[in-house]
């Protein structure tokens, strides 16, 4: 085992360490820098269509609260003529028998 050790080190001791960059190390950094920059890209685009999605969202909901609320406004005035129609034909009833319609006699 003491021969294995003694061996690893005169490998060591022989390597030089070299800090220079190398091909590989600018092809790495550009990669990366060019990754960097289409996650950016990513990211900005998913947050326009998210947020173009939403608001086209809230928009559908408004202009369906306005047709909810003009069907609401025209069944009041059903309502109301109904109504009117009902007193009509109660009154004619009451001319022609002499009696209300309500008192379940017809």
């Amino acid at each position: 085992m003491a021969v294995g050790v003694r061996g690893c080190m005169e490998v060591l001791s022989e390597c030089e360490a070299n800090y220079d960059h190398t091909g590989a190390m600018w092809v790495t950094s550009i990669f990366l820098g060019v990754f960097a920059l289409l996650l950016l890209g990513d990211c900005y685009l998913t947050w326009r269509a998210l947020n173009g999605a939403l608001l086209r969202d809230t928009d559908a909901i408004k202009r369906a609260q306005e047709e909810l609320q003009s069907i609401k406004a025209k069944i009041e005035q059903k309502r109301e003529e109904k109504a009117q129609l009902d007193a009509e034909l109660e009154n004619a009833l009451r001319r022609t028998f002499g009696r209300s319609r309500s008192s379940g006699h017809v």
